[in-house]
């Protein structure tokens, strides 16, 4: 009997070993093929039943590609967060939101009381956040919403991530769809830190964008079916994927990535991106923990005589970048590559511009969490003036930066 126990209580120390060692470490765990094929299907269903942007193959990667759009470029965060509490108290139909992290204070409680408002007039509110980027919210807050009327759901608990060792596959998502008519994507979680009301962090510099059109639809299919994976609903109604009106000519592509299969790989899209340049490329990202592709395809585009040039923080609020990153830069000095670290605050931004011909802008980091283990969604943009707002907010950023010139060869 006490051999048995023994036995028992080995097997289950070894086999928490090795969830651990799995959680921890930068092991691809096998793609979750049940999540694919619904992911598929689901995409596909939509597609069929309201018209909607392929998701397919396209020039950059695999995503939705859709020519009815206009845009409205978020670069300071104060403004774009009573203008996204504004197009919410607009709603008329539904909200539907998913955050990494929501925050138990002033600026979390505004959000919550707007959701709660607009679930009590009737509107369809759902609201998806990240178990991990989420943990230190208390559950009050959450129930408060769902005693409200509002649906909300967590995405990868802790425990069950745990035990399939899954706990780094997060839901790194910041989206709004108001009435599948404006969406908004960016790097800005929901809390008082985003407005730099934080005092140990301070200023706090971040971007993003609100679609409006057929890239919003684009964006409704990526929550829902965020959505469905997390509470099993599955939504289909001709509310949530309006048709629109012809709005703008101008085109947006849409990428979700994940670790649903190697497709999926949001380094990609990046590669394809640095593989086009043919005279410069800017690069904001508060975290610079690049694969081995990605520094390959900088190194070579440098060889073509490309101007780059990358802001990083200055200071962060990650202790493992703070030892990490400057091996990094000076890699990326020795080839000839332009680095600037921001010093007005910190820069959260998720940026990359490639000449004056396209750009993209979203949730993803270039660093190897975002790339493979984390959901992400990016927006591509081919628009002359969004394009030159981020080209004029890049040489803004460069005034509060300091530059290290690269080394001569």
């Amino acid at each position: 009997m006490a051999y048995m126990v023994k036995k028992v209580l080995y097997l289950f120390l070894l086999t928490l070993l090795v969830m651990i060692f799995f959680n921890l470490s930068s092991l691809n765990i096998p793609s979750d093929k049940s999540r694919y094929d619904q992911s598929k299907t689901y995409f596909s269903e939509t597609e069929k039943e309201f018209g909607l942007a392929k998701y397919e193959q396209n020039d950059i990667g695999i995503g939705m590609i859709s020519y009815n759009n206009d845009m409205i470029l978020l670069k300071d965060v104060q403004p774009a967060f009573e203008l996204l509490i504004s197009e919410m108290e607009k709603a008329e139909k539904n909200i539907n939101m998913e955050f990494y992290t929501i925050q138990n204070d002033q600026t979390g409680e505004q959000f919550k009381n707007v959701l709660i408002k607009k679930a009590k007039q009737g509107i369809e509110v759902r609201l998806l956040y990240d178990a991990w980027g989420s943990g230190l919210t208390p559950m009050s807050y959450f129930n408060d919403l769902r005693e409200n009327g509002v649906k909300v759901a967590p995405y990868n608990p802790l425990l069950s991530g745990f035990l399939q060792g899954r706990l780094h596959n997060r839901l790194h998502h910041k989206m709004i769809i108001i009435d599948g008519k404006k969406a908004f994507i960016g790097g800005e979680n929901i809390g008082d830190e985003y407005l730099g009301k934080n005092s140990k962090i301070g200023f706090w510099k971040d971007t993003g964008i609100i679609f409006s059109g057929d890239a919003a639809l684009s964006i409704q299919q990526v929550f829902l079916n965020d959505w469905l994976q997390s509470s099993n609903e599955k939504v289909m109604d001709k509310n949530f994927y309006p048709r629109n009106p012809d709005i703008a000519n101008k085109t947006v592509t849409i990428i979700p990535g994940g670790p649903d299969s190697s497709l999926t790989d949001m380094s990609l899209p990046y590669i394809k991106l640095i593989n086009n340049a043919k005279e410069k490329i800017f690069i904001v990202t508060p975290y610079f923990f690049p694969n081995a592709a990605i520094l390959e395809a900088l190194y070579k585009a440098a060889e073509r005589n490309i101007e780059i040039h990358l802001i990083l923080p200055s200071k962060t609020d990650n202790k493992i970048a703070q030892i990490i990153e400057p091996l990094y830069i000076n890699k990326l000095l020795d080839h000839g590559i332009k680095v600037s670290t921001y010093n007005r605050g910190f820069i959260h931004s998720k940026i990359m511009i490639i000449d004056n011909h396209v750009a993209s802008v979203g949730s993803a980091n270039l660093e190897k969490l975002s790339f493979s283990k984390n959901y992400e969604v990016i927006g591509i943009i081919y628009d002359k003036e969004i394009i030159h707002q981020l080209q004029n907010d890049f040489l803004d950023n460069l005034k509060d930066s300091t530059t290290h010139l690269p080394t001569s060869k």
